[in-house]
């Protein structure tokens, strides 16, 4: 089995959403004079890769302690949401991906991070695509960009599509090319907090790519 890191590391000058804060790291203390290393974290809920609960948006929404720890796991699929409307409705129902807990979008602006750019105009996966999958009661769906909405979409629509349906939504996802097509096992298991409307995630993907 190979283990596949989907998570950008958290760092000061790391991409948030425009008017969220920068998370800052702070040494706290050191291993010559205090005889070990520590260091104090700021950041929101929603820094770097992370997860929203439907409490996120939505006034009686479950916060995340509400999920049981195996809402985190499951098998998933990875596509290329830039194909034709009818070709990724198409992807859709291969059996792989009705089959999967977990549906990733890879819009392609991923290869923007760490760049001014992944901060404006990123892509939206089509709404029939969220539909569907909202209709299907998926676990999760994922993007490799700062939000499931476009820009400036004030009312969050298609957030509000998905944690309406119960279905966790992953931002800011790592999704490498060498993920397999057939599918995967996708961990994506957030911060324990209390009540929490969302929380950074360490998501991995564990393939069998013999």
């Amino acid at each position: 089995m190979t283990v596949l890191d989907l998570t950008h590391p958290i760092a000061p000058d790391m991409p948030v959403y425009p008017g969220d804060p920068q998370p800052r790291l702070t040494p706290l203390a050191f291993l010559p004079e205090d005889g070990f290393r520590q260091l104090g974290m700021t950041l929101t809920t929603h820094t770097g890769t992370h997860v929203d609960a439907p409490a996120h948006l939505l006034e009686r929404g479950e916060t995340l302690d509400r999920f049981s720890p195996g809402a985190f796991v499951g098998p998933a699929v990875a596509l290329d949401a830039l194909r034709d409307e009818s070709d990724l409705l198409r992807a859709l129902d291969a059996p792989a991906a009705r089959d999967a807990a977990f549906v990733l979008f890879r819009t392609g602006h991923g290869a923007l991070w760490g760049r001014p750019e992944y901060q404006r105009s990123w892509p939206a996966v089509p709404e029939s695509a969220l539909r569907l999958l909202a209709g299907r009661r998926v676990k999760g769906v994922g993007v490799d960009c700062l939000s499931v909405d476009p820009p400036g979409c004030g009312a969050m629509s298609l957030h509000r599509l998905l944690l309406s349906a119960g279905v966790l939504i992953y931002e800011n996802l790592r999704l490498p090319g060498e993920l397999p097509g057939g599918g995967f096992v996708f961990v994506g298991a957030p911060l324990s907090l209390p009540a929490s409307d969302g929380a950074p995630v360490r998501a991995l993907a564990l393939c069998d790519l013999q």
